[in-house]
């Protein structure tokens, strides 16, 4: 009986074993079978919304992109339309400076002719001009050229021109034998010489009148002379010379006729004094020159 029971016992233990071990398998297979799908669907999730994020992220920058580039363009255009209206403005301004300046120059002229043509004589067909060329005339350079083209404006057409300095010197020396023909291209090549002639100068014309009388004036000429000063040692001297190389015709005129311009410069009026008296003697005219302030070369 006891043997029995201790098999029946037996069997009862392995049955239950077999049926925990049975269960426990359910059980791990349950666990199994739950946590697996969850932690895929996990993952799958996490993984699209990084995708999704990081894609969005790319559109932004690419768009931010896209503006930074428009604004660039509208900048740069912007600032070459800004340099076009400066440089428009730069031309401009310059425009109107040099048209300025044209009318100042023929307000000048005008001037000039306007007190010549009231007071010097115009009946001459040879023009010559000396020109002190010292230092201190050199303030008022502009000034002596504007009277240069003021006095062969009002003058008809003339035959011939010559220019020479208070010491006898030519500007053009290809010309010291002969006149200068006069035409538009002549005179505009006279100025722009005189724009930078300098040869030596003593501040006397006394050398340049007694060229002017043995070589130019065998024909019906007009002399003027522009000067500030007179160093010479005698007034005398020079009035001498004059009548000499200039005398009176028979008809009581002389062959050429001597005008003085002063500007304003010399000690004790020695210029002045000088050409009043030759400009008396050879039916000349002696004017000072109108200097503007704002032509005065410091």
């Amino acid at each position: 009986m006891k043997k029995v029971d201790k098999e029946y016992n037996d069997l009862g233990i392995a049955f239950l074993d077999v049926i925990s071990c049975g269960f426990g398998a359910i059980i791990m297979l349950v666990i199994l079978a739950k946590d697996t799908p969850i932690n895929g669907l996990k993952q799958e999730s996490t993984s699209k919304n990084v995708s999704g994020y990081e894609q969005n992220t790319s559109m932004e920058i690419a768009e931010l992109e896209g503006k930074i580039e428009k604004l660039e363009f509208e900048r740069t255009a912007i600032e070459n339309r800004l340099k076009k209206l400066e440089s428009k403005n730069k031309e401009q301004r310059l425009a109107i400076a040099a048209n300025e300046n044209k009318i100042k120059k023929e307000k000048n002229i005008r001037e000039v002719q306007s007190t010549f043509s009231g007071g010097i004589p115009v009946d001459r067909d040879y023009v010559v001009f000396i020109i002190d060329t010292s230092g201190s005339m050199k303030r008022y350079w502009n000034v002596v050229i504007q009277q240069i083209q003021a006095i062969l404006k009002i003058h008809p057409k003339i035959k011939g021109i010559q220019v020479m300095s208070d010491n006898g010197e030519y500007l053009l020396e290809g010309y010291s034998s002969s006149w200068i023909p006069d035409t538009k291209l002549v005179r505009d090549r006279i100025v722009q010489k005189l724009l930078t002639w300098s040869p030596y100068s003593n501040s006397s014309p006394s050398e340049g009148l007694e060229r002017a009388l043995r070589f130019h004036a065998k024909k019906q000429a007009s002399i003027y002379v522009m000067g500030d000063d007179f160093t010479g040692a005698s007034y005398d001297r020079v009035i001498q010379m004059v009548n000499k190389l200039n005398p009176l015709e028979p008809n009581g005129q002389r062959r050429a006729k001597i005008h003085g311009i002063g500007f304003p410069w010399g000690i004790d009026n020695r210029f002045p004094t000088l050409m009043r008296e030759l400009a008396y003697r050879n039916n000349g005219v002696f004017l000072t020159a109108k200097i503007p302030r704002e032509e005065v070369i410091q």
